[in-house]
């Protein structure tokens, strides 16, 4: 993993949240805008350079599940909190530290 380029995405990312989290906490935002809002950033964390020392090589109970029952499917690196829920939390989180 180039730990420079992370790092580079990382700092961009923040200024982002920084800036939506303003968007996404304004009374006006409906659950709809913010449900997008949370998928954006999400997607932006799907999309950071990762590496085999940050996957811990589980997967969910249901993939093993479908494994076990012979079905052929396609298995992607956990995410133990998901991206969805991340882009909730920091959205919050930075709105009210940094403001």
């Amino acid at each position: 993993m180039n730990r420079s380029t992370l790092k580079e995405k990382c700092e961009i990312l923040e200024k982002v949240i920084l800036a939506l989290s303003k968007i996404y906490n304004d009374p006006i935002t409906t659950d709809n805008q913010k449900a997008l809002l949370e998928t954006i950033i999400g997607a932006a964390i799907w999309y950071l350079p990762s590496s085999d020392e940050l996957w811990s090589g589980m997967i969910s109970s249901d993939a093993l599940e479908e494994l076990k029952l012979g079905k052929k499917i396609p298995l992607t690196k956990e995410h133990k909190f998901p991206r969805k829920q991340a882009g909730r939390q920091l959205l919050s989180q930075f709105f009210s530290a940094a403001f």
